[in-house]
C-alpha cells in the first residue's frame, strides 16, 4: 500500500559561496507521487548520520582528507582524477 503523504527534505535556501547553515534544508509534509507505466517507486526506511561519526570528526579521532593540487595546468590532470575515483576525501585545485 502506498501512503498519500511522505515527509522529504528540501533545499530551502541554496548555499552558493558559503558553507552550509542549519536552514538550507527543510524537512516538509508532501503529497507521494504517483508512478507512471514502467517506473517504481521507492522508500527510504531509515536515514541517519551517525553520531558517534560527528564525534570522532570533533575529537580528531578521523581526520578528513585533503588532496591539494596547484596552479591551473593541473586542472585536466585533477578532474580526470576525481573521475576515475583516485582520491579519497576532498580533492582541491589552487590556482591562485
Amino acid at each position: 500500500m502506498i501512503p498519500d503523504r511522505q515527509r522529504q527534505w528540501t533545499v530551502a535556501d541554496r548555499p552558493a559561496g558559503r558553507a552550509i547553515v542549519d536552514g538550507d534544508f527543510a524537512l516538509v509534509d508532501a503529497p507521494v507521487a504517483r508512478p507512471d507505466a514502467g517506473q517504481l517507486l521507492l522508500g527510504t526506511r531509515y536515514l541517519e548520520f551517525d553520531r558517534k561519526l560527528v564525534g570522532w570528526l570533533r575529537d580528531g579521532v578521523i581526520r578528513p582528507s585533503e588532496h591539494i593540487r596547484h596552479g591551473f595546468g593541473n586542472a585536466p590532470a585533477t578532474l580526470r582524477r576525481l573521475f576515475e575515483g583516485r582520491d579519497r576525501g576532498k580533492q582541491l585545485l589552487k590556482v591562485a
